[in-house]
């Protein structure tokens, strides 16, 4: 169903034209147009606005901060889940909403068989194959380069009612990588990366979402932020030698973002993995709790930094 405008090549968040460098001007605000968000406000009583990360001809999209997560973060402990996002309030005009819930519905689609992929790796184990002979594994690992939303409200202002989309914080878009390169070309090994991202996405949209993008372009290109990036693999060894060059992260370019801490504790849980496997699975769960300690540091520096927000 829907406007057939699936959301994919890695964080592509939608169909518009999405841009930072300019503003979108005052003409927008106006019943059926945009909502005036102000840094500070809180939406749907949760997110905080932090900053303004741009604008397209359908909505404006700011980063927020999740107060949910943070109250939740144990006494002295650190938080485990991501704290910023990016909040998408749509235009109010008729068919502004009705564009952006044929959007949520894709999205949903897509987060569904995301978390059946997830199913299938724990239940059947990482090197199980699918009809298509793709293991599950890599149909995880694809599914990561497709754009996750994490709420959805609607919130009313004075120029109407306004959807609004809260979707996991990625970094900057493709078209702004090729202005930094003043359009004489990006390094080639950097495209190589690129590429494959968008086309594990495309891969995860296409044979196992059943949907179409329609406008893949690089400013619907989204890039992760290094520390966002963890090996796309369980296994060191019998991932295959199509993974061999991901391990290496080029910043701001690399998209791998791998599979959770919380995923490998759930496949360790499976019965049928050999003892070499278990032990590699192991060996993979301790480096990534390590990693994940070291995050967490960063990140909770950052929290105590905006957690005047909350008063």
């Amino acid at each position: 169903g829907g406007s057939g405008k699936g959301k994919g090549g890695h964080g592509s968040d939608s169909a518009e034209d999405y841009t930072d460098d300019e503003d979108e001007g005052e003409d927008g605000y106006k019943v059926g147009g945009y909502h005036r968000v102000k840094v500070g406000e809180i939406y749907n009583q949760r997110y905080v606005v932090i900053k303004k990360l741009g604008w397209g001809h359908f909505s404006t999209v700011w980063m927020v901060k999740d107060r949910r997560v943070v109250a939740n973060k144990p006494p002295g402990g650190t938080v485990n889940q991501p704290v910023f996002f990016a909040l998408k309030v749509q235009k109010s005009a008729e068919h502004y909403t009705e564009a952006a819930m044929d959007e949520v519905e894709l999205l949903d689609c897509i987060a569904q068989e995301r978390k059946r992929c997830e199913g299938t790796l724990v239940s059947k184990g990482p090197m199980s194959r699918d009809s298509d002979g793709i293991r599950a594994i890599d149909n995880v690992d694809h599914s990561r380069h497709v754009a996750t939303l994490y709420d959805s409200f609607f919130h009313n202002g004075p120029h109407g009612r306004h959807m609004s989309m809260v979707f996991s914080m990625l970094g900057c878009n493709l078209l702004s990588v090729i202005k930094a390169h003043n359009y004489r070309g990006i390094p080639i090994p950097a495209v190589k990366r690129m590429i494959k991202g968008v086309c594990k996405g495309l891969d995860f949209l296409h044979r196992r979402c059943q949907i179409i993008h329609t406008d893949l372009k690089p400013e619907n290109i989204l890039l992760q932020f290094p520390d966002q990036i963890c090996p796309p693999s369980v296994f060191d060894d019998d991932a295959g030698d199509e993974h061999a060059e991901d391990d290496d992260t080029i910043g701001q370019n690399s998209q791998q973002e791998g599979v959770s801490i919380e995923e490998l504790e759930a496949s360790l849980k499976n019965p049928k993995l050999s003892t070499e496997e278990r032990k590699k699975l192991k060996k993979r769960l301790k480096k990534k709790r390590q990693k994940e300690r070291r995050k967490q540091a960063s990140v909770t520096d950052l929290d105590h930094a905006l957690e005047e927000d909350d008063d």
